[in-house]
């Protein structure tokens, strides 16, 4: 997991960020789908 995806993870579990946000990094491209997998115990969907 990339650092980026290790403090977002942070923030997730903090409630400091959403799914929602996640799924925007994925699509910016900040994490890849298997990071959000990891972080949230969801596949990513793309909206």
């Amino acid at each position: 997991m990339s650092a980026r995806a290790r403090a977002l993870a942070n923030l997730y579990r903090r409630n400091k960020v959403t799914k929602d946000g996640l799924k925007r990094a994925v699509a910016d491209g900040v994490i890849t789908s298997t990071e959000y997998r990891e972080i949230t115990g969801d596949e990513y969907q793309q909206a």
